[in-house]
C-alpha cells in the first residue's frame, strides 16, 4: 500500500506532541518513530535533530504549533468540547525505582 508521507509526518508530529512532556521550558517526546519520518519533521524545522545519542526530541516553537493543527485535524473532537492534554504528574526522585518486597 502507498502512503501519502506528509499525511504520515503530520500524524506521527501530532503523536509526538501528544505524549511529549516539559524539560526546561521545551515539549520533549521519546524518538518512537522510523527515522525517515523523524529525519522529514526535522527538515522542515518541527523537531530537534534526531541522529543523536539522546533518546528523546525537542519540538521547535513552529513544530508545536503545527503539531496542534495536525491533532486537530486528525484527532479532534467532533462534540466540539473541549479538550486538552492532561499534565504529567510531578515528578520525584526514586519513585522510577523498584521495590523489593521480601
Amino acid at each position: 500500500m502507498d502512503y501519502d508521507a506528509e499525511k504520515v509526518n503530520e500524524a506521527a508530529l501530532a503523536l509526538l506532541y501528544l505524549w511529549s512532556w516539559q524539560e526546561y521550558g521545551m515539549p520533549r517526546a521519546w524518538k518512537g518513530f522510523d527515522w525517515d519520518v523523524l529525519a522529514a519533521l526535522h527538515e522542515q524545522g518541527w523537531i530537534s535533530d534526531p541522529q543523536s545519542k539522546a533518546k528523546s526530541i525537542t519540538l521547535t516553537e513552529d513544530g508545536v504549533a503545527k503539531a496542534q493543527e495536525a491533532a486537530a485535524k486528525y484527532f479532534g473532537n467532533p462534540t466540539g468540547e473541549s479538550v486538552t492534554k492532561p499534565e504529567a504528574p510531578p515528578y520525584s526522585p526514586g519513585q522510577d525505582q523498584l521495590r523489593l518486597v521480601k
